[in-house]
């Protein structure tokens, strides 16, 4: 009894838990000017290495969460503007419609507090709730374009960089489990949801024929596995 009582008040759960995941994710724009539309969603991914520091030291229910992650945001959006003719010398013409497939890469940062239950078997329920704060690192469109007169040319690689917002902040859920592999080494399986608060777009960035800002907001979900170390 001596023994169990001295191995109990001796025992700590681990202060520091790293996790590495991949995944994919479907991203798409809610755009907020008229005569602009979202595409479908479209299909990207996400990597990253998470930092849980346990807040409670005598139990395992309660951690801080920051990590590094980088995350591939495919987007479409379709929309009248004006657009170098790249077959009449990029003389500028307004176009009856442009459909851009946008592939905006972020360096994010996640701060968050996540959620465990007590083990069950080999299995932990999880729920994280933070914020994300990313920075564009890259930002690129395809685009078809439609002329007014219903002929049309592509563009395959146009650099987006310069219109889209540097930060961009955002509230980030995730939902998941764990399932206890060997001793502290874990396998994570998590759905998350992604959505910014800020404009993914910059101040400067406007629609030549209507000379409004252009605005939408950025959404994802994403399908995450890794494992716990």
């Amino acid at each position: 009894m001596t023994e169990m009582s001295v191995y109990s008040q001796e025992y700590r759960p681990r202060r520091v838990e790293f996790t590495v995941y991949a995944g994919p994710s479907i991203s798409w724009a809610q755009t907020l000017n008229e005569g602009y539309r979202s595409g479908n969603a479209r299909l990207g991914g996400v990597y990253g290495l998470d930092v849980d520091i346990n807040l409670v030291p005598t139990a395992e229910n309660y951690y801080f969460t920051v990590g590094l992650a980088a995350k591939h945001a495919m987007t479409k959006m379709i929309y009248s503007d004006k657009y170098a003719d790249r077959e009449h010398h990029d003389s500028l013409i307004t176009a009856e419609s442009i459909t851009s497939k946008f592939n905006n890469i972020y360096l994010s940062i996640p701060t968050a507090i996540e959620f465990k239950t007590n083990p069950f078997g080999r299995f932990v329920i999880d729920g994280v709730i933070g914020l994300e704060h990313s920075i564009c690192v890259s930002a690129k469109s395809k685009d078809e374009v439609i002329r007014a007169d219903g002929t049309g040319f592509k563009v395959d690689k146009v650099d987006r960089y310069k219109e889209m917002s540097l930060i961009q902040e955002s509230l980030y859920v995730e939902f998941g489990f764990e399932y206890v592999i060997r001793d502290n080494t874990k396998a994570t399986f998590g759905l998350a949801y992604n959505c910014n608060f800020n404009n993914m777009f910059r101040r400067k960035t406007i629609n030549q024929i209507t000379q409004e800002r252009v605005r939408s907001r950025l959404h994802s979900f994403e399908f995450l596995f890794g494992f716990v170390f």
